[in-house]
Order: structure tokens, then sequence, then C-alpha cells
């Protein structure tokens, strides 16, 4: 999980350079490249952040079936 967050930081950091790089460019292809990167960036970020969601509700599933199962062996006792 710590990757994933160092990750989600690189990202947004590359996205807020990107956008103080196109407020001071002045051709428009190079804005265009620019603007892009930004698109890029954010579907990375959301793609990351999916991700993230999802080793969390695994690891939730996992405890709670873990409990299911100490319950289950307590019972029997």
């Amino acid at each position: 999980m710590a990757g994933l967050e160092a990750r989600e930081e690189k990202i947004i950091r590359l996205i807020e350079q990107t956008l103080r790089s196109i407020s001071q460019e002045t051709k428009a292809s190079r804005v265009e490249k620019s603007l892009k990167e930004i698109f890029q960036g954010w579907h990375t970020l959301q793609e990351t952040r999916q991700l993230q969601n999802r080793i969390e509700r695994m690891m939730d599933s996992q405890a709670k079936n873990e409990t299911k199962s100490k319950v289950k062996v307590l019972e029997k006792y």
C-alpha cells in the first residue's frame, strides 16, 4: 500500500508541475502535449486509487473470513 501511495503522490506532483509549465508556455503544440500528459496522469491516478480500494476490500474480506473461521473453531470447543 505504501508503494501505491508514493505512486499517487508522484503522479499528483507531475500533474501540478505540468499545469505550472502550461501557464508559461506560448506554443499551442506544447500546451496540447502537456494537456495530454495531464490526462494520462489523471487516468493513471484513478487506476491507482481503484487498485488501492480493491486491495483494501480484499484485505477486509480476508480479515472477516479469518474472524469467522476462528469463531467456528471456538464454537467446536
